[in-house]
């Protein structure tokens, strides 16, 4: 599981297996502005975040909600409430890398 520390500018990159979820990326507590930059990559994935805590999270009982924008393959949306870890999940027979920005 990767984290992410305060910076002003910062770059994650997340892999999806087919048909399967990425590794969560653990943010900072409360992190506020968050946007979401994506590879050019074969197939469609859904990206979701997580308001569970990091230590539901680690124990793989966080609650995932999908990303307002869906099922994307590339584009930059963001949220406006604190979420705290952010994956992505393969929708097709290919894997999946997106770089998740902030």
């Amino acid at each position: 599981m990767a984290t992410v520390d305060y910076q002003l500018n910062w770059t994650k990159k997340l892999i999806a297996q087919p048909n399967a979820a990425s590794e969560p990326l653990l943010l900072p507590k409360h992190f506020n502005e968050f946007s979401v930059g994506i590879c050019n990559t074969p197939g469609t994935a859904i990206i979701q975040f997580s308001l569970s805590s990091h230590i539901d999270i680690a124990a793989g009982n966080g609650q995932w909600h999908d990303w307002p924008l869906g099922n994307v393959q590339k584009g930059v949306d963001g949220l406006n409430f604190p979420i705290m870890a952010v994956r992505i999940v393969s929708t097709s027979a290919n894997p999946k890398t997106m770089e998740i920005c902030g």
